[in-house]
């Protein structure tokens, strides 16, 4: 990485793809964003 600046973009850009965007398997395909939003989905999921 060039500059700080830049790795922490990209760091910020990354987690915000894995909590938003990307399905999870072990979430019934919901992502850590959805379940954070609504718990009640780990009920009906049954995590």
């Amino acid at each position: 990485m060039k500059t700080r600046k830049l790795a922490e973009k990209v760091v910020a850009e990354s987690i915000e793809l894995y909590n938003s965007f990307r399905p999870h398997l072990s979430l019934n395909f919901y992502t850590p964003g959805d379940i954070h939003k609504n718990p009640q989905l780990l009920v009906a999921i049954g995590v």
